[in-house]
């Protein structure tokens, strides 16, 4: 027991599976069969982090916590004051209803807290939002039951106060709620640290999954975003096979406004579209009212929302998350007006080749020709515009120099500065977010590729990404300019650290190993933002569908994995078991040795239009 939990981020221990290195509690326990996606299993206490008063029967009670089971009655003596004071660890974050049960001889009180880490449940994190305490009054001697609304924790923090006696708790546990019945597919490799950052990437975006939606984080927000969305439903069709949690969400689309205010995530909610037309197939009833609503969507985007060029701008009248419009939390160069952002128009440009793509499989051949000519016109003039020769894509043609907090370039002076008082540094130079962005929306060239690869993606100068959601892009885009074990290699470091530093159990939402003080623990390294870093963000799963793409070479080309490219796949040195659920059954992908070929069984209904020569595959 951990007497002692001062420590940022270390000092106790991730609950993980021995073989999978999952953290995941769900890990084989059977599950009965039924229509409902959803399943609830009890999670016992996995450690003890501190119990004041200290007394030995405490110490004894925690030598016993393993998880899976209750391992007894606890009683335990108050101080002088009448308290005692309990930390409990579940190991791993859990969607749960915490489930206490207790028996008093007389009058007690209880406050519980729920928190993702240390800090967070000794109150040292400042948030007004979620609600994090919860207090209970207890009037009459006997057993009690005490159960809290179904929230995102890992740890709890049991308070109990006014106590006369000794007080004996006979249960507390998790009840805690898991999306998906079925894993059809899964991932093992030899190499350890790459194995447990899958694994934990994809229990991250199965935890933020809900029946029908993909939250942000299961303690802060729980809402759907479609940036974060996009990410966890690559990561979860990859694994769990199930449309369900699409439908709803794919059909929330505006028509007349960003969505989420935030216009790169409206091409996101493209990107799901065309993601679940790969995984599933087009014969669900939702994608003809899904797809209208993307073509008056793309057409309420081009009468009012864009110039001359085919760049977006400002709209006053619109509402932006962030004041411009989001697009990551690592620091960036800050300024410019929409048109003047590189990143804005590359989305716009991917947008439309996604859904130009949608619309040709659909049998929309006007709309494809329509979208594909803009998206075409619009990269022509992002190169005029933004490339500079030896350097990458700027970021911004006008930047505003330094803001309060780099983090929140919105909140932190972007659109006063810019569009208020109107300061024009100049362009700025290029940055990871620019060049990723591009390379996702089919602009550059190869020369162009080479250069975003020597200037910006392997260029220690350029200031790094410190979120696992953009990282994904960037790697995603690094792998395309044709560095793909650099790619595979950068995701699983960055998550690991990750992990290792702050003896996370799920990817953070946002993580600078530079930051060595209290406010790396804090949203955006601010001690008094008012709501709490997320230790567990869906869009953090990123490495799932890199590593299927890159690691495994596995690339659809048309829906329900009708037509399957199998490309040239990173060079690691690791040997690794992969099964990946399709709409004509699973995928088989091995690699026996760190320098054997790839091997694959492909279910028959799959055509295999390409491949590398010295693969093997095989029809099953």
């Amino acid at each position: 027991m951990n007497k002692s939990h001062t420590q940022l981020g270390a000092g106790w221990r991730v609950r993980l599976d021995p073989d999978l290195l999952s953290p995941d509690p769900s890990i084989g326990v059977p599950v009965d069969s039924g229509a409902s996606i959803e399943h609830y299993m009890d999670i016992h206490p996995w450690d003890l982090i501190s119990c004041d008063p200290p007394q030995s029967a405490a110490e004894q009670w925690a030598q016993d916590l393993n998880g899976k089971s209750w391992p007894g009655a606890l009683t335990l003596k108050p101080d002088a004051e009448g308290r005692i004071d309990l930390v409990i660890d579940f190991g791993t974050e859990l969607e749960a209803c915490l489930e206490i049960e207790f028996e008093i001889s007389a009058r007690a009180s209880l406050m519980s807290l729920l928190g993702e880490c240390i800090p967070d449940i000794d109150g040292r994190i400042y948030s007004e939002h979620p609600r994090a305490h919860v207090f209970a009054t207890f009037p009459s001697a006997g057993v009690h039951q005490f159960k809290r609304e179904q929230k995102g924790f890992r740890f709890a923090r049991l308070h109990f106060h006014d106590i006369k006696s000794a007080l004996t708790i006979r249960s507390i546990k998790a009840n805690s709620m898991f999306i998906f019945r079925e894993q059809p597919g899964n991932f093992t490799c030899d190499d350890r640290r790459f194995q447990r950052v899958w694994q934990t990437s994809l229990y991250t975006a199965r935890i933020c999954t809900r029946p029908d939606t993909f939250w942000d984080g299961i303690k802060r927000d729980r809402n759907g975003w479609f940036g974060d969305a996009r990410i966890m439903k690559e990561a979860v069709d990859a694994v769990f096979y199930d449309p369900r949690p699409s439908h709803k969400m794919l059909g929330t689309l505006p028509t007349d406004e960003w969505v989420n205010g935030v216009p790169i995530y409206s091409f996101d909610q493209f990107a799901m579209f065309r993601q679940h037309l790969l995984s599933y197939g087009m014969e669900e009833s939702f994608i003809p009212e899904a797809y209208n609503k993307m073509a008056t969507f793309i057409s309420w985007v081009h009468k009012t929302q864009l110039n001359d060029d085919g760049f977006i701008t400002r709209d006053e009248e619109q509402a932006y998350f962030g004041d411009i419009g989001f697009l990551d939390w690592s620091k960036m160069p800050v300024g410019g007006r929409l048109e003047e952002l590189s990143w804005m128009q590359c989305k716009h440009v991917e947008g439309l080749r996604t859904a130009a793509d949608i619309a040709r499989w659909l049998g929309k051949n006007d709309d494809a020709s329509k979208w594909g000519d803009m998206a075409d016109k619009i990269a022509k003039r992002i190169k005029d515009v933004f490339w500079r020769p030896g350097k990458g894509f700027v970021h911004t043609l006008n930047h505003v120099g330094e803001v309060e907090n780099p983090h929140t370039p919105g909140w932190g002076g972007h659109y006063e500065r810019t569009y208020v008082e109107g300061i024009q540094l100049g362009e700025s130079g290029p940055s990871r977010q620019a060049n990723a962005t591009a390379q996702w929306g089919g602009i550059p060239d190869e020369a162009m590729q080479k250069e975003m690869l020597e200037q910006v993606f392997c260029n220690d100068d350029v200031e790094p990404v410190i979120t696992a959601y953009f990282l994904y892009y960037e790697q995603m885009a690094r792998a395309g300019c044709g560095d793909k074990a650099g790619a595979l290699n950068r995701m699983r470091d960055y998550i690991a650290d990750m992990l290792e530093d702050r003896e996370a159990a799920t990817v953070i939402e946002m993580y600078d190993p530079r930051v060595k003080d209290f406010r790396g623990l804090c949203n955006h390294f601010e001690v008094t933002w008012t709501w709490p870093l997320s230790y567990c963000h869906g869009w953090g799963a990123g490495i799932v569908p890199l590593s299927q793409r890159h690691l495994m070479g596995l690339d659809p080309l048309t829906p329900g994995w009708s037509e399957l490219r199998i490309d040239t796949a990173a060079d690691l040195p690791m040997a690794f078991e992969a099964t990946v659920p399709s709409f004509h059954g699973p995928i088989k992908v091995s690699k026996e040795s760190a320098d054997a070929p790839l091997s694959y069984q492909i279910p028959s209904g799959i055509t295999v239009v390409e491949k590398p020569d010295d693969v093997t595959v095989e029809t099953i």
